[in-house]
């Protein structure tokens, strides 16, 4: 499950293209990674923050093109971090 917050800050929710076909429908604010690839790079693309912890980042630090990796505790704390 992915999450992007779109730039009118609706939060969207996706599925991994390994979903199971009984898998329930997608909430309103859900996008599959095939409308989200068609998006990218287009004005109405959402905003993709990637929030993943330092040691899951470095560990793979692949992002999805114009996504913003922010770790979670930061993006939690509006950026002012946990302390």
């Amino acid at each position: 499950m992915g999450i992007a917050i779109s730039p009118r800050g609706v939060t969207l929710k996706f599925a991994s293209n390994d979903t199971q076909k009984d898998a329930p429908m997608p909430s309103y604010a859900s996008i599959s990674p095939d409308k989200l690839a068609r998006l990218l790079g287009t004005p109405r693309a959402p905003v993709i923050i990637d929030v993943r912890e330092q040691d899951a980042f470095a560990a793979d630090p692949r992002l999805i093109p114009t996504s913003l990796h922010l770790p979670y505790e930061t993006a939690e704390t509006g950026g002012k971090g946990a302390r």
